[in-house]
């Protein structure tokens, strides 16, 4: 094995989650920070595609997510790969109550911070 069979980087072990902290952090969470803790662990989306999910990716009649490149914001899915996370009826019914109207949703970041500008991180 020579050095450059190596990986440069190292893959960390994601934190997993119990029960009882997830009922901790809704308990905690105001009604926004709720629904974005829910589509955490409903969609599996990793963080950065959260970071840029639109509410023009929400497919309520199929109860479908999109994840999709956004070459003017320098992101791209894992592997190049677009694909359609379905997500549970509940979920689809709570992005329904939390989408704003049609003239902004085109533009508009499905979670995000009280400035409209910039996106929530959802890393621990």
């Amino acid at each position: 094995m020579e050095a450059s069979d190596l990986p440069n980087y190292v893959e960390t072990i994601r934190p997993i989650y119990e029960p009882e902290e997830i009922a901790a952090l809704l308990r905690n969470a105001n009604p926004d920070e709720a629904s974005l803790i829910k589509f955490c662990f409903t969609s599996g989306f990793r963080d950065r595609e959260i970071r840029y999910v639109t509410w023009r990716d929400v497919d309520y009649r199929n109860s479908v997510v999109r994840v999709t490149a956004r070459p003017i914001w320098k992101f791209k899915p894992k592997n190049y790969e677009e694909r359609a996370v379905p997500l549970p009826g509940a979920m689809i019914e709570q992005l329904q109550q939390l989408r704003p109207s049609e003239t902004r949703r085109r533009r508009s970041w499905s979670f995000q911070t009280p400035r409209e500008s910039q996106t929530v991180s959802t890393s621990r």
